[in-house]
């Protein structure tokens, strides 16, 4: 494991994300991601697990997390494992448990959790309930719908809905 006293000496060394390969297959436990004040703008993480923690700001690129905040950056691929989404974008993926607060959902699998704000833009939704948001498109298998607003395609307007896309008649959003 990286402790927080070798995340500082690797975060703050410029030639880490050249030289030492380790730092990209590290499990990461009990960690803090902060914007980097050296010639890397942002972090950039491949292939990980990340075990508890905060993440600031970086992109993710297929590793596996478990437990812990994210508060802002990219997500591309991975699996997520519990912990608290609070913005960023999500690129692909499984969302296997957990909380997601907002921002912007671009395809993946939900399979369970729940969802309290943000845009759905495609993807599968297996399980979990959705508390409130913007569904664009995508496909609903099951979970409870407390509330959201559903994209119309044919009057190009999002309509406030009690039940889930798959239960709108006039969804022409919901692939079936």
């Amino acid at each position: 494991m990286v402790s927080n006293q070798d995340l500082i000496k690797v975060v703050f060394d410029d030639d880490v994300m050249k030289y030492n390969k380790w730092f990209f297959k590290a499990n990461w436990e009990n960690a803090e991601i902060k914007d980097l004040e050296t010639k890397f703008k942002v972090l950039k993480i491949k292939y990980i697990i990340w075990i508890n923690g905060t993440w600031k700001h970086g992109d993710w690129d297929n590793g596996t997390w478990h437990n812990g905040t994210w508060e802002d950056g990219d997500w591309h691929n991975g699996t997520w494992h519990n912990g608290s989404w609070e913005k960023g974008t999500w690129e692909n993926g499984t969302w296997e448990s957990g909380y997601w607060y907002g921002d912007f959902w671009h395809n993946g699998t939900w399979e369970s959790g729940n969802w309290y704000r943000g845009a759905w833009k495609n993807g599968v939704w297996k399980g979990g309930t959705w508390k409130s948001g913007f569904w664009f498109k995508g496909i609903w298998e099951k979970g409870k719908w407390v509330k959201g607003k559903i994209y119309d395609s044919k009057t190009k307007k999002y309509i406030e809905s009690t039940v889930p896309p798959n239960k709108c008649k006039w969804s022409l959003s919901y692939d079936k």
